[in-house]
């Protein structure tokens, strides 16, 4: 009897251990639980569509809705709403196109359909500048429906712009400063010197190349 001494310890220590195990176990993943929140109209957003969201580099929230942009600093939210008279309040409306945030701060925003084009946000003066459409102009923005994409290694912010029918697409990069618009043309359908853009793309940090898939 005197030799299964050690061996009935080490059970005993064990089962301790699981125990330990167990009880811990259960305790984290009670911690793990999370309360979810819904904000809607009645908390402040100007519809209850909303698609696009960011955080800034100061912590707040930015939301893109069919009615404006709202910006949340976790109490209260504040919409953002184009105005004939204020060359510098946001010209989308219809924001779910998309949000960007740039390095520098910057906010940068598509907007689709009618009330759509592209839009971009000065946090330190609080201003917005809107780029202006223009099919025959190569250097403006092509169609209303924009979909902001990445910030490529010069800063350049890149972005899709579809027609209304999508039956004409632009791959576009527009340079921040001097707010001129690059386009390189593509459809849907296989065709030669075409490319063809599924909205997967990439930049390689080694020589700033994009690449498509």
């Amino acid at each position: 009897m005197k030799q299964r001494k050690p061996e009935r310890h080490a059970r005993l220590t064990v089962i301790y251990t699981l125990l330990v195990f167990i009880i811990k176990f259960s305790c984290f993943a009670q911690q793990e639980k999370i309360a979810f929140e819904k904000y809607g109209v009645e908390e402040g957003l100007p519809e209850e569509v909303a698609t696009n969201f960011i955080q800034d580099k100061q912590g707040f929230i930015w939301i893109g809705t069919q009615n404006g942009l709202v910006k949340f600093d976790g109490y209260k939210m504040k919409v953002f709403r184009a105005s004939k008279n204020n060359p510098n309040t946001i010209g989308p409306r219809n924001l779910l196109g998309g949000l960007l945030l740039a390095s520098d701060g910057h906010i940068w925003i598509g907007g689709i359909l009618f009330h759509g084009g592209l839009a971009s946000y000065d946090p330190v003066n609080e201003k917005f500048t809107n780029y202006i459409t223009s099919l025959k102009d190569s250097t403006k923005v092509p169609y209303p429906n924009c979909f902001p994409l990445f910030e490529d290694i010069t800063k350049s912010i890149w972005f899709s712009s579809i027609s209304e029918g999508n039956e004409a697409i632009f791959l576009c990069k527009i340079n921040p400063k001097t707010k001129q618009v690059s386009r390189y043309p593509f459809k849907v359908g296989p065709k030669s010197n075409d490319i063809v853009l599924n909205f997967q793309m990439a930049e390689s940090k080694k020589d700033s190349s994009i690449w498509l898939r």
